[in-house]
């Protein structure tokens, strides 16, 4: 029997050094505000760099939740963030580069901005200090700690700020599987098509209202009334280089079905289903409706 193996996507086969990994205080806690808000890492977690103690944010974060504009291109160019109220600043990272560049002044820092998992990392207080924000850090007694963020221009409000930014790999198969899952709010309707992918194995198994879990076909519309207690799980898997590996994994959740383990804090509970993807981001459904244009 071949062993079944996550395949987190060819960019993480290709772009991750082992240098590039590093341990978030054995995994305590990173808390994070801005202006007063409490923000949500929804696309990948905060975590403090062993080697730095430098904390590090996914970079949509600095545009999402600090309300920057951003300039990228690929890992080759640089990283271009821009604050243009109350006054123009400017700042240029390079991935894997402890350069950086504030309003044309280069300097160097203890950390340079990384790939990991596919998504871009940057160094919250560079970047943060650098576009004119103020920033404090709270170390926690058990490990972790809180950075504050005090800003002269304003920033989006957390509930604005939800957003689900897949990667080119996960989009491949999110446009798929996404595309018939509906679920009407106003009155907990679901419908539920889960299609077949050329070339490789889905799987989907639904609980619902209570009842036991069942498989479902493919290609098959299932429709249900007044839904609640759901936990949707879809499976992409396939052939790679020999060994049987996921592709692409998602589990859907109404609330009262959320394990403990997920953290829903940031997100508006407005009876949406919540999403969690192979990388534990957690959205609404419609964040991820809204980030494949459905």
């Amino acid at each position: 029997m071949k062993k079944m193996i996550v395949l987190l996507g060819l960019s993480f086969l290709l772009t991750i050094a082992p240098s590039s990994i590093s341990a978030n205080e054995s995994g305590s806690k990173i808390t994070i505000k801005v202006n007063g808000y409490t923000i949500q890492m929804y696309e990948a977690p905060a975590y403090i760099d062993g080697k730095t103690s430098l904390t590090y944010v996914p970079l949509r974060f600095v545009s999402e939740a600090l309300g920057a504009e951003i300039e990228y291109v690929n890992s080759k160019t640089p990283i271009t963030t821009t604050i243009e109220k109350p006054k123009h600043n400017e700042v240029k990272v390079m991935i894997d580069s402890k350069k950086v560049e504030v309003n044309g002044k280069v300097e160097n820092y203890p950390g340079a901005a990384v790939l990991q998992n596919g998504r871009t990392m940057v160094p919250l207080r560079v970047i943060s200090e650098g576009l004119g924000a103020k920033v404090k850090w709270t170390p926690n007694k058990g490990g972790g700690g809180t950075v504050e963020i005090n800003t002269p221009w304003e920033t989006p409000k957390p509930a604005e700020s939800v957003k689900w930014s897949p990667n080119e790999h996960q989009k491949e198969y999110a446009q798929q599987v996404f595309k018939l899952i509906r679920f009407d709010i106003s009155n907990s309707n679901l419908k539920i098509k889960i299609p077949s992918v050329k070339g490789k194995d889905v799987s989907a198994g639904l609980r619902i209202n209570n009842k036991e879990a069942q498989a479902l076909k493919l290609d098959t519309l299932y429709e249900y009334k007044v839904s609640k207690g759901i936990k949707l799980n879809i499976t992409i898997a396939g052939d790679y280089q020999g060994q049987n590996v996921i592709f692409d994994k998602y589990t859907i959740y109404s609330r009262d079905m959320l394990p403990s383990y997920v953290d829903v804090s940031g997100i508006a509970e407005d009876g949406d289903l919540i999403v969690v993807d192979q990388f534990q981001t957690v959205v609404p459904l419609k964040a991820v409706l809204k980030a494949l244009d459905f």
